[in-house]
């Protein structure tokens, strides 16, 4: 499998850098991002005996080099990835067990052992509460803080980047706390989201199709369509057994003709290309009577009424 920027950065000297040299290069290729770390320094309140005020610093020593959230993110899908196999067998160990527990039960006991289970792994996981978010929003937010945590692991950062596969073995995830708590917190993560989708104990907008379909659609420069609209189309290009570009032409014509998308036909084209499915010539409609793209845009259009109730 190829992965995104994996031994991106080819120069044989790189090892042989300081830490300051690798941090410009990193940043100037866009890897590394910079903040700046303050130092506070206290004064005396000459109007209030005994207080302090507190003013802080800037210096360019206090610069830190961290990952681009970008960067973040690849590294982090890659350890999931290559450690797959300590992250299933989490899961398979649990369900293994769940299932014993309720074989024979019916699916309202079922659903309690569940649910005990599911308010078991989640309160372990030991979660700021915040009873203005979700548990799978907040479980989201833990994923986003482990995944920005890499900045501090260094050797795993830059062995990423210059591709030392062998650098990712067995040795690294018994040494490295880091890797051994993200893989036993999505391991856990696997279990929340298996026993929600089985017994529904709340919507889940994080995590399912619609989270990465959000992702795609936050993706797209200025789009001139609703994401509601972004997720009829991909349900329709998902019914399509392969490109068959006389069902993208119907498909954009009917957007165009409703009005849910207000681009250009290289607009509609270049997205599928990048987010769905491989296309090339332009979409063109050769003839507005043809009986099959009457179909077509017929069933189209029941097929939003019902997807848009």
């Amino acid at each position: 499998m190829v992965y995104k920027n994996f031994g991106i950065v080819t120069q044989p000297e790189f090892s042989d850098w300081n830490e300051d040299t690798q941090n410009q290069y990193l940043h100037e290729k866009g890897y590394f991002t910079t903040k700046l770390s303050a130092t506070s320094m206290p004064t005396k309140n000459l109007k209030v005996p005994g207080e302090y005020n507190f003013t802080f610093q800037f210096k360019q020593e206090d610069l830190i080099y961290i990952c681009s959230t970008k960067l973040q993110k690849l590294i982090y899908n890659y350890l999931l990835d290559r450690y797959i196999s300590y992250l299933k067998v989490i899961s398979l160990t649990f369900f293994k067990n769940f299932n014993d527990s309720i074989f024979g039960k019916k699916n309202k006991k079922a659903r309690k052992v569940a649910l005990d289970n599911f308010n078991n792994i989640y309160n372990n996981l030991n979660i700021k509460s915040n009873s203005l978010k979700s548990r799978f929003e907040l479980l989201k937010l833990e994923r986003e803080y482990y995944s920005s945590v890499l900045s501090e692991e260094r050797e795993i950062v830059l062995a990423y980047l210059t591709g030392d596969e062998e650098f990712f073995n067995v040795s690294l995830y018994d040494s490295n706390k880091y890797l051994q708590n993200i893989i036993l917190f999505e391991g856990n993560l696997e279990i929340l989201l298996e026993l929600n989708n089985l017994y529904d104990f709340e919507t889940d907008i994080y995590f399912d199709e619609n989270a990465g379909l959000f992702e795609k659609y936050q993706n797209i420069d200025n789009p001139s369509f609703s994401f509601e609209v972004f997720k009829f189309m991909n349900h329709q290009i998902k019914t399509l057994e392969k490109s068959k570009r006389s069902d993208l032409v119907s498909l954009l014509f009917f957007l165009k003709e409703l009005e849910l998308f207000s681009g250009t036909e290289k607009t509609f084209r270049n997205m599928i290309n990048d987010l769905f499915l491989p296309i090339s010539a332009e979409l063109k409609l050769a003839d507005p009577t043809n009986k099959n793209h009457i179909k077509r845009m017929e069933t189209l259009n029941l097929e939003w009424s019902n997807y848009n109730k």
